[in-house]
């Protein structure tokens, strides 16, 4: 069986790692807020680059029907 002393080195060691734990918490809860907001932006930015290539293929689709129609109405008799 320890002696006290070395059950109160135990406890005090437990002691030290709680305190280290409770000083580090502000540090972790921001760095878990951080990397929660980047996480976010990062599929804002990627919600934003797909609207933008959905956005030009509907332009270029519909720049195509409007060119098939002028030159559809144009072949006509003079």
């Amino acid at each position: 069986m320890p002696s006290a002393t070395g059950l109160t080195v135990i406890a005090r060691g437990v002691g030290d790692v709680d305190m280290i734990n409770a000083g580090a918490s502000p540090q972790q809860a921001m760095g878990m807020t951080y990397l929660a907001n980047a996480n976010s932006i990062a599929l804002v930015m990627g919600n934003a680059a797909f609207a933008q290539q959905r956005g030009q293929l509907i332009g270029a689709t519909a720049l195509a029907k409007v060119i098939v129609r002028i030159l559809s109405a144009g072949s006509g008799p003079p």
